[in-house]
């Protein structure tokens, strides 16, 4: 009778355990869920910004590729953000130049290809972050690297170039 009541209360703290623990667990999956979810959920475009954006960014991209093959439209891209951004900036980027520039001019393309779908130019913006991290660039270059590829934008297209694209 003794015995039982020691195993009685030994299944019952295990019990207790692996209830604690499954509640730990779903807690933690709770997270997890969450915080997929917070990062899942896709940016949208009003319909008045898809009819006023998506267009012109599109012709703009056109034009570009018609001034300029698209190789050489990204390695213009990082001799301007080289020469803007100074050796600091240069000596984070390690591969050459000419391999950068077809990636980036490649990445750009996927990315207005993708323009009319928020959720998907999303994910390819949001895919590029952990290399840029890794890199040692981070958010404060970001205005750099904004002006530096509106001001090629507007150096290819010239007189085509219009800032509301």
């Amino acid at each position: 009778s003794e015995a039982a009541s020691k195993r009685s209360s030994v299944k019952m703290a295990q019990s207790k355990r692996s209830r604690n623990q499954s509640s730990k667990q779903s807690s933690q999956r709770g997270k997890l869920n969450s915080a997929a979810r917070r990062t899942k959920k896709a940016p949208t475009f009003s319909s008045w910004e898809a009819q006023t954006y998506i267009p012109p960014i599109k012709k703009s991209w056109e034009e570009l590729l018609a001034a300029k093959p698209l190789e050489e439209i990204g390695m213009f891209f990082y001799d301007r953000l080289f020469d803007a951004g100074g050796p600091a900036l240069q000596e984070k980027f390690t591969t050459d130049r000419d391999i950068m520039g077809v990636k980036f001019a490649e990445m750009l393309a996927s990315i207005v290809a993708s323009v009319d779908n928020p959720y998907s130019m999303y994910e390819k913006l949001k895919g590029l972050a952990p290399m840029h991290i890794e890199k040692g660039v981070g958010k404060q270059h970001l205005p750099l690297m904004g002006q530096v590829l509106f001001g090629c934008i507007e150096h290819i297209l010239q007189e085509k170039f219009d800032m509301q694209a």
